[in-house]
C-alpha cells in the first residue's frame, strides 16, 4: 500500500511540471499536421518560442503561474506564423 501511494504521489508531481517547450511542440504538431519528431522548438526567452514544423514557422508565447518556464504551464498562444 505504501508503494502504491508513493507511485501515485510521484506521478502527480511529474504531471504538474510540464515544460513549456513540450506544450509548444505538441500544439505546433497538431496545428501544422506535422509529426512531433519533425517539430523544432527554440526558446526566445520570456516564455516565447520559435517553431519550425514541416516547412511552417511560428512564434508561440506561453503563460504560467510563476514566471518560471519549467513551472506548470497554462495556454501557449501562437502569435505569428509563416
Amino acid at each position: 500500500m505504501r508503494n502504491a501511494f508513493l507511485l501515485l504521489a510521484i506521478g502527480t508531481l511529474a504531471l504538474g511540471c510540464v515544460k513549456a517547450s513540450n506544450v509548444v511542440r505538441e500544439r505546433a504538431a497538431n496545428e501544422f499536421n506535422c509529426p512531433k519528431e519533425q517539430v523544432e522548438v527554440k526558446s526566445l526567452g520570456a516564455a516565447a518560442y520559435r517553431v519550425d514544423a514541416c516547412g511552417n514557422s511560428a512564434t508561440y508565447v506561453c503563460t504560467n503561474d510563476s514566471g518560471n518556464n519549467e513551472a506548470q504551464v497554462l495556454p501557449c498562444i501562437r502569435e505569428s506564423a509563416k
